[in-house]
């Protein structure tokens, strides 16, 4: 959540561009490390939606490509399947995380 209170451009670029370059890498190495041990939870594909938003946002190249990844991930763990699921605590924030990469995708 740090990563969205900086910009990739800023007026102050030589101080904002290092830390988000820093902070932007750190979050994308720790997703490819969490991929890489198969450990996949609502809590990471969050993660992702946030770090995806982020690169869409900002128009950054790589945002096409992880929206691919994070339904992927997303539907790994059968998030996809709760809209048709019986409503209960866990299924509501499911359905609002697959509803906003639903909403990404578009």
């Amino acid at each position: 959540m740090a990563l969205v209170n900086l910009f990739p451009l800023s007026e102050d670029r030589c101080y904002n561009e290092g830390k988000f370059k820093s902070l932007y890498r750190l979050l994308k190495t720790t997703i490819a490390q969490l991929e890489a041990a198969d450990i996949n939870s609502l809590e990471v594909v969050q993660a992702r939606l946030l770090v995806t938003l982020f690169e869409v946002g900002h128009g950054l190249s790589g945002g096409y490509i992880s929206i691919a990844a994070l339904a992927r991930a997303a539907t790994a763990i059968g998030i996809n399947k709760t809209v048709n699921a019986p409503v209960s605590a866990k299924c509501k924030e499911e359905l609002r995380v697959w509803w906003g990469i639903v909403m990404l995708d578009r």
